[in-house]
């Protein structure tokens, strides 16, 4: 084999090395991109959702609503919602309340990070007014009673009967105390 040959094909390598490189640093954006178009992956808005035009309410449909929690094993609070589970009528707002507490001596800031399950519901599942939108701080010791208040889009398919409604608490201290430095 040539030096010249040896050369190009050295380049080649190198070329498709930095190209799949690149690829996989585009996959992250691209893929928050699709999740966002088609709602999978269960990712609802981490906006409010505006109730500017009026909703018709399906009052012969109820759709059954899990309400999850979970604490990451880093993050040392206590977190539960106040009901397992509700019906709901699509169309219709409603209200949920959680309960935080911080047991340690130390101020927590945490961020909830919602999921929907089955994942094409997330799309029709709104949120007016959620927790999770914000940073939360508890001191030592506080309790904190936090609502989310929401409606299923009565565009939700025919098919789904039960959704959950998952949060994921993350403690986010040290990010938030590194950030102001």
């Amino acid at each position: 084999m040539s030096v010249s040959a040896i050369r190009r094909q050295v380049i080649t390598l190198v070329l498709a090395s930095l190209a799949m490189f690149a690829f996989g640093f585009a996959l992250v954006p691209l893929y928050e991109v699709f999740c966002q178009i088609t709602g999978l992956n269960g990712k609802t808005s981490t906006q409010a959702y505006s109730q500017s035009h009026l909703t018709t309410v399906d009052t012969s449909r109820l759709v059954k609503v899990q309400l999850l929690t979970i604490a990451n094993e880093q993050t040392p609070i206590a977190f539960k919602a106040e009901s397992s589970q509700m019906q709901s009528h699509p169309g219709q707002t409603y209200e949920a309340w959680f309960v935080m507490e911080n047991p340690t001596t130390q101020s927590v800031v945490i961020q909830a990070v919602p999921s929907v399950s089955p994942a094409l519901a997330a799309q029709h599942f709104k949120k007016v007014q959620c927790f999770c939108f914000d940073q939360q701080t508890l001191l030592p010791g506080q309790k904190m009673r936090v609502p989310v208040v929401f409606m299923l889009s009565p565009e939700l398919d025919q098919d789904v009967h039960t959704l959950s409604l998952a949060y994921t608490l993350f403690d986010i201290t040290k990010s938030v105390s590194t950030a102001m430095k």
